[in-house]
């Protein structure tokens, strides 16, 4: 199955598998190839192919502006997934100005997905605990994993 300008938004839901889509040329102005909202928890996103989406006004929007974010959503695994050729891969976080009560209050994983040509975001992490293992950077133009804002990641074997 493709998605090709559209995306999907997951909020509110529990126990959901995300699998074997590929998504492409998603618009900017509707959100991320695939975005996480508030209110998720046990959800697993495997086996699905992210390209870049459409080109936004800033100057780091050229291959559009997210394949997969996350936000306050808790227990989360994405694993298996090659994002090829997007300018922003993962955001996961709140907003900048959360109250400190929330920090460290979520969980995801990253493992085993292949960052293919991607610029930045392997993720990009704020007010989560995030485990990063086992992923293949491969001709990414600016960072891998960041840590920012009162996140703790533990990163192995990438």
């Amino acid at each position: 199955m493709s998605a090709n300008g559209w995306g999907v938004r997951i909020k509110n839901c529990s126990y959901v598998e995300v699998r074997n889509i590929g998504f492409m040329n998603c618009n900017r102005d509707e959100g991320d190839n695939l975005g996480l909202q508030q209110g998720n928890d046990h959800i697993w996103v495997h086996n699905n192919d992210m390209f870049y989406g459409d080109a936004g006004s800033d100057s780091d929007q050229a291959k559009g502006d997210g394949a997969l974010d996350t936000k306050k959503s808790n227990y989360v695994t994405i694993s298996y997934n090659h994002f090829w050729d997007s300018g922003k891969s993962n955001l996961v976080g709140l907003s900048e100005g959360v109250q400190s009560t929330e920090s460290g209050a979520y969980y995801i994983t990253f493992h085993h997905n292949w960052y293919d040509h991607s610029d930045s975001r392997h993720p990009r992490v704020r007010y989560f605990n995030a485990h990063i293992y086992n992923n293949y950077f491969d001709g990414n133009s600016k960072y891998a994993s960041g840590s920012t804002l009162g996140s703790s990641l533990f990163v192995e074997n990438n």
